[in-house]
């Protein structure tokens, strides 16, 4: 029970869990959905526990100690024999039903806190939409990012979004980097070719000013602008990476929240890989990095793998996906060359 003096009761809620709520805490998880929907689960309420360490200078952090405290010292299911989870373990029917359970990692515990506890997620609740301003798509040569930059901070509303890629040709430019803090940490020094891109309000008030840096592209109009931006700048652009790996590890689910409709909506965007890099033959007397046939034999092992998670129709849609390439949406490992 000593356990207990390392964290202190930090909130407490009854809550009802629904089909609805058990399918996105568990989106990112490898439990199965179908280990905890059972009537009884849902017709009775639960109680949620949030927890934190009474004190900073306390050994292990509230995960280990939660852990272990649940599942003993494995620190995981099924856990210990005479573990809290054991001893709270539902049986009926042959069917094992979890009495008590733990968030596994940082994004179900995010949604977690999203469904149980709003008044302490709110505040990091992602704001509104806002409606997208008329806007421009304007390429400089690389070496200029950081007179772009300085614009940036002096028009603070200026420069709706930018990236690093391999020219600034819409429908040809491949992503390079996001930040300038990545493109500055290359290996390689930028190239005449290399552009930086950014996504330009439309607005008296700075346009002069980026024009007088001598772009060496810019979208004639805002119609055309928006139908640049597209290119360049997808709408699963600002998803962090972390999320996109996660979701590239997740087959289709058959049954979808709202959450995970929006999320697989763009899905098809983020699985997408650069049709150039895996279909253009090599140069003649060139032979192929280590990293790119690493990649590539990675594509094609992942590929393998959906084809036998999916039959049917989904195997076909699948492959149509894969085959949907968005090279704006492919970036480049640092240091990696470029074939013109």
């Amino acid at each position: 029970m000593d356990v207990l003096f390392l964290h202190v009761l930090f909130f407490m809620q009854q809550v009802h869990i629904s089909d609805l709520v058990l399918e996105e805490i568990l989106y990112f998880s490898d439990d199965s959905v179908e280990d905890f929907r059972r009537d009884e689960f849902f017709k009775k309420p639960s109680i949620a526990l949030l927890l934190k360490r009474s004190s900073e200078n306390l050994p292990n952090t509230i995960d280990d100690v939660v852990d272990q405290l649940v599942y003993g010292n494995h620190r995981k299911p099924p856990g210990d024999e005479n573990c809290a989870y054991q001893k709270l373990l539902l049986k009926k029917e042959n069917v094992e039903m979890p009495g008590i359970w733990i968030p596994p990692n940082a994004l179900c515990k995010a949604m977690a806190l999203k469904w149980f506890f709003p008044n302490i997620s709110g505040p990091f609740r992602l704001p509104e939409e806002k409606l997208i301003p008329p806007h421009y798509i304007v390429g400089y040569d690389a070496f200029k990012y950081k007179e772009v930059m300085e614009l940036s901070k002096q028009f603070s509303e200026a420069v709706m979004k930018y990236g690093f890629f391999t020219v600034d040709i819409p429908g040809e430019g491949q992503l390079i980097t996001k930040t300038v803090e990545k493109f500055e940490k290359r290996l390689t020094p930028p190239t005449y070719d290399e552009k930086i891109v950014v996504q330009l309000a439309k607005s008296d008030d700075w346009l002069t000013e980026f024009c007088e840096l001598g772009p060496s592209y810019m979208s004639p109009d805002t119609v055309q602008g928006a139908e640049d931006a597209k290119v360049f700048f997808p709408v699963t652009y600002d998803i962090p990476e972390d999320i996109i790996l996660e979701i590239k590890k997740k087959p289709k689910k058959k049954v979808k929240s709202k959450f995970v409709a929006v999320v697989e909506a763009h899905e098809e965007q983020i699985l997408q890989i650069d049709k150039e890099a895996s279909t253009e033959p090599a140069a003649e007397n060139e032979k192929p990095s280590v990293e790119q046939s690493s990649t590539e034999d990675k594509a094609g092992d992942q590929e393998g793998e959906y084809e036998e998670l999916a039959d049917g129709e989904e195997e076909g849609e699948r492959e149509e996906e894969v085959a949907e390439i968005d090279k704006a949406t492919s970036p480049i490992a640092d240091g990696q060359e470029v074939n013109d």
